[in-house]
């Protein structure tokens, strides 16, 4: 009598799982000098100046726009040094951290 025994078929995913992707929003107001938003996009964002500019009347105009789209790891480092500058100007700027929707 003689037992045959099979291989066990083994299925692997090998699918990447994208990790989710975090945005940061630049609100609009009366108060923050368009310098100093100029100033943060190139300093943090590593906008060109004419990019930066362009931006920066995005976000005038529409009274907010999304500046940087990245891990949740980079956009919690950036969003911390934007802060950081903005306490230091001691300005009223307001900035947004959040999951992005378009990855859904």
């Amino acid at each position: 009598m003689s037992i045959s025994i099979e291989d066990p078929v083994v299925k692997i995913d090998t699918r990447v799982k994208k990790s989710p992707r975090w945005k940061i929003i630049f609100l609009n107001n009366d108060v923050t000098p368009m310098e100093l938003v100029v100033h943060i996009l190139c300093r943090i964002y590593g906008f060109s100046t004419d990019k930066a500019v362009h931006t920066m009347l995005q976000i005038h105009y529409n009274n907010s726009d999304v500046v940087f789209v990245g891990s949740k790891e980079l956009c919690e480092l950036k969003y911390e040094q934007t802060h950081d500058i903005i306490r230091l100007a001691r300005d009223p700027l307001q900035v947004l951290l959040q999951p992005d929707s378009e990855d859904n």
